[in-house]
């Protein structure tokens, strides 16, 4: 099995590769990030850069202290250009073009929220400036907006792209990284392919839910409240009262609006939307399989279905192919000797199943482990 790194995948790839794009073409970028964004946004950028040998990498993390209204230019500059002739004149085009030659992307993270207006009117007046040589400067900077500190939106301008991270991650991208997870053995395919969607379900846009959750079994994922609630313990998560936006947002508890964390769900006794998830994954795997096993009882019993069969609410079916499970049921009722008893159990599992999913409600833990079922009249 190939396994992928959670920034292989193609939504968070997509989201390096447009920050790359960016910083390449000579913008300045400012980032927005939530807190418990998935680890090694920073290495990841880096390496790459580094990889195609264009650009420096330099990091910085800047004191809090505020002298005036020039406090970033005056840090920066004692910071990088402290070999610079002290006769030149601080400003923000002589910062732009002493540093420069250094092609370097300079990451600047640890912004409070006392700094933060300083550092974008800053930002702002540097991008200006390199937008106004009409040359490109080779040096661009990287401000790190994280957690209450990005809860405010910041406009782009030319010159500076803001990069929120907001959804980036996608259903595929969950679905192909749970189906790397360390998910335990299954009884059969099917109970794998299952625990994987649920997984996926889940964690909706964090992979450290299926970090968390992977080695549970699938009666333990098709129930997952108090697992959930563990997780969010673990990033001090309890009284969970407001999700308005765009505070939700910046904690983690979102990834905008809609689409909530599901062990916000969880602690917040979310019982109607936290079960939607799971139905909702169960529905994409067994549903088909609902469908492609009752073909496949109709080609095994053929002629032996009477027709015309009439249902108890009066309709007349001619049409073999139009008999439902619970049609085939009434029958094997009447003549139970069509199939053995082991395999009508696993047509009455079938149509429950379909009834489970086509009223909305998660399939109960007796049919998620039932065994057989994947390959049943094959």
């Amino acid at each position: 099995m190939i396994s992928l790194t959670f920034w292989q995948l193609p939504g968070p790839n997509n989201y390096v590769e447009r920050v790359l794009a960016d910083l390449h073409s000579g913008a300045n970028i400012i980032l927005r990030l939530p807190l418990h964004i998935p680890p090694n946004l920073r290495s990841e950028l880096r390496m790459r850069c580094e990889a195609e040998e264009r650009l420096n990498w330099l990091s910085a993390t800047p004191t809090d202290e505020v002298a005036d209204g020039q406090f970033p230019l005056h840090w920066l500059w004692d910071h990088y250009l402290a070999d610079a002739s002290l006769n030149t004149l601080r400003t923000v085009a002589s910062f732009a073009e002493t540093f420069a030659p250094r092609d370097a992307v300079l990451w600047i993270e640890g912004i409070t929220h006392q700094t933060r207006p300083m550092w974008i009117q800053f930002m702002r007046k540097y991008a200006q400036y390199t937008r106004n040589t009409g040359r490109p400067l080779h040096s661009v900077l990287c401000l790190v907006l994280n957690g209450a500190v990005a809860a405010s939106p910041v406009e782009s301008d030319a010159g500076l792209a803001v990069h929120t991270w907001q959804h980036v991650v996608t259903e595929l991208d969950m679905l192909l990284y749970a189906s790397t997870a360390a998910v335990p053995h299954a009884e059969d395919p099917l109970q794998a392919q299952a625990s994987t969607a649920l997984l996926a379900a889940l964690a909706q846009f964090d992979p450290a839910v299926i970090n968390w959750m992977a080695l549970n079994d699938i009666a333990d994922l098709a129930n997952p409240t108090q697992l959930l609630r563990e997780f969010g313990k673990t990033r001090d998560w309890h009284c969970i009262e407001s999700l308005d936006e765009p505070g939700a947002w910046a904690s983690g508890y979102t990834d905008g609006p809609g689409r909530v964390h599901p062990a916000v769900l969880a602690l917040r006794d979310d019982v109607y939307h936290l079960n939607y998830l799971i139905w909702r994954a169960e529905l994409a795997i067994y549903f088909p399989l609902v469908e492609t096993r009752r073909r496949a009882l109709l080609d095994t019993l053929g002629n032996q279905l009477q027709l015309p069969h009439r249902t108890p609410f009066g309709e007349l079916i001619t049409d073999r192919s139009d008999l439902e499970l619970s049609h085939i049921i009434a029958q094997l009722r009447e003549r139970p000797y069509l199939l053995p008893p082991s395999e009508t159990h696993l047509v009455r599992c079938l149509r429950d199943i379909r009834n489970y999913l086509a009223h909305q409600e998660p399939l109960p833990c007796h049919l998620l482990t039932k065994s057989g079922l994947a390959t049943a009249f094959a």
